[in-house]
């Protein structure tokens, strides 16, 4: 994807709102762009914008504004679930509320700090918490929350596994000798790409010793993330590599081969085997 048409994209969506309507006019709009390329380019756009607005929601007073606001809100309407509402209303996931709430309730029923290893266990399984009204509260923020939350993270393992298997599938196909990345963490390295290749592939003159899968659009900060955070390690120990972004990426962006990084949307359609003899 050029990087003209990706803020473009990323211009709509700041305009056009909630996720539901974002992806229906995106889609409308972009015909040609995969589906999940530009569900991956929200989410990411929506944890930067979160990760902006979330330290104001995190101030005391305002976590206890919220708080008060939800006890009242159960007040005047005991038989309806309200913290979803609540978090459309103050711009805000429904987990990240939902947090905040539980931090909260736990605040004025204990004397300590000891709830602060209670609440993410409370996210994972609303069940357990004591009070049976916020539980179902809880529960429904993380069900209809489509961006935070355990079972978004799930999600995203799946997806991400998926692309893994769909790569190793791949390299078996072709005949390539390769170990994962739990084989090469058995074996010490300080760094582990997902896959290191035994003997390396040619792809258009490029030479592969490993292979980096990434189940996400690049944009540009992602992308130099991940080159400070894991490729160049990976660069350092094994030699050139490929890194692929199965839902696309910014097209200027693929310009690091001389550096020994080689940008791809999939598994390459031509490739070749090193005759190491």
């Amino acid at each position: 994807m050029k990087r003209a048409v990706y803020a473009e994209i990323v211009a709509s969506m700041r305009v056009f709102g909630t996720r539901e309507s974002v992806l229906q006019e995106i889609t409308s709009k972009y015909p040609w762009v995969n589906y999940d390329t530009l569900l991956s380019i929200y989410a990411h756009l929506y944890q930067k914008q979160t990760v902006q607005t979330l330290p104001r929601h995190r101030q005391t007073s305002v976590m206890e504004a919220h708080y008060q606001r939800y006890c009242h809100s159960k007040t005047d309407h005991p038989d309806r679930l309200v913290l979803v509402d609540m978090a459309t209303e103050v711009c805000l996931a429904p987990t990240l509320l939902a947090r905040i709430v539980l931090e909260r309730y736990c605040v004025h029923m204990m004397n300590d700090d000891s709830y602060r290893s209670l609440i993410s266990k409370w996210i994972a399984q609303p069940s357990l918490i004591p009070e049976k009204g916020l539980a179902a509260e809880v529960k429904q923020c993380v069900l209809q929350d489509p961006n935070y939350g355990p079972l978004v993270d799930n999600i995203k393992h799946s997806v991400g596994l998926e692309c893994e298997v769909k790569l190793k599938e791949r390299l078996v196909e072709i005949g390539a000798s390769f170990s994962d990345e739990e084989e090469l963490q058995a074996r010490q390295f300080p760094s582990t790409p997902d896959v290191k290749l035994e003997v390396p592939l040619v792809v258009n003159g490029f030479v592969i010793n490993w292979v980096e899968s990434k189940a996400m659009f690049g944009d540009e900060q992602t992308i130099a993330g991940h080159m400070q955070d894991q490729l160049w390690n990976y660069r350092n120990l094994f030699g050139p590599g490929l890194v692929i972004y199965w839902f696309g990426f910014i097209e200027e962006m693929n310009c690091y081969q001389k550096q020994g990084f080689l940008l791809l949307e999939g598994f390459p359609s031509s490739v070749v085997l090193m005759d190491t003899a």
